[in-house]
C-alpha cells in the first residue's frame, strides 16, 4: 500500500512517503482563566498569538468569536459574541450554584479551547 516508508531509531516514527508533504507550523494562542476557584468574577485572558513560535504583537483576540458557558454536564448556560478586539473578558459567575463550569472558547480560525473552573460557595 505504501511504497518508501522508513522507521528509524528507537524515537518517534518518521513515515516519508513520496509526493507528500505537510509542514507543521504551531499557530495559536494561550487563553487562561482566573481566580478558579472563583466567587463572583471569572477573567478570560487572551496571550499573544503564536506562529510558528514566532509572538504576534497583539494580545488580542482580533478576529471575532464566541464564548460559551456550560455546565459540569455540557449543556449551554451562557454565550458571548465577541465582535472586536478583545484582550480580556470578564464574567460575573456570582449567580451560579457551586460546581465544575466549563469555559469554551470559540475563535475563527483557530480550534476551539475549553477551560475549567470551579464555582466555589
Amino acid at each position: 500500500m505504501f511504497g518508501n516508508v522508513a522507521i528509524n531509531g528507537g524515537g518517534p516514527a518518521l513515515i516519508q512517503l513520496p509526493g507528500t508533504e505537510v509542514d507543521m507550523i504551531g499557530i495559536g494562542r494561550e487563553i487562561s482563566l482566573f481566580p478558579n476557584p472563583a466567587r463572583d468574577v471569572v477573567t478570560v485572558h487572551f496571550s499573544e498569538l503564536q506562529f510558528g513560535g514566532v509572538n504576534n504583537t497583539s494580545s488580542k483576540l482580533e478576529f471575532g468569536g464566541t464564548i460559551r458557558l456550560r455546565n459540569e454536564l455540557g449543556q449551554l448556560l451562557e454565550e458571548r459574541q465577541l465582535d472586536g478586539p478583545a484582550e480580556r473578558l470578564e464574567w460575573n459567575v456570582s449567580h451560579l450554584r457551586p460546581g465544575l463550569y466549563l469555559m469554551e472558547v470559540i475563535e475563527e480560525g483557530q480550534a476551539p479551547q475549553v477551560l475549567r473552573f470551579v464555582k466555589a460557595e
